[in-house]
């Protein structure tokens, strides 16, 4: 798992200065679907408000769909304004974005 430091710069583009940027969460195919994704995303969420965050965000492949539903579940909503990765004014790749406020 990637994330954004406090006080470092966004791993996104798009993504507002208090959130906290997931950029990489990865889980072994032979370790799947045991809820260490989950596992790994709420010690992301607990981390971000612990470190002073309002929120989380996050960006995805479409076909990811196991993924999305991970997300969901655990309360992203999505985030279409902040879709695709872009460099420039260019979109180079077709990404799916979520966010979710921590407390």
């Amino acid at each position: 798992m990637t994330t954004r430091r406090a006080g470092g710069p966004s791993l996104h583009e798009r993504v507002p200065e208090g959130e906290l940027d997931l950029r990489l969460l990865g889980v072994s195919p032979a370790a799947r679907r045991r809820g260490i994704g989950a596992l790994l995303m709420q010690h992301v969420l607990e981390h971000a408000a612990g470190v002073g965050f309002s929120g989380v965000s996050l960006k995805t492949q479409k076909y990811m769909t196991g993924a999305h539903r991970l997300y969901e579940e655990l309360g992203f909503v999505r985030a279409p304004e902040r879709d695709g990765l872009w460099v420039g004014d260019e979109k180079v790749l077709d990404l799916i974005a979520y966010r979710r406020d921590v407390a």
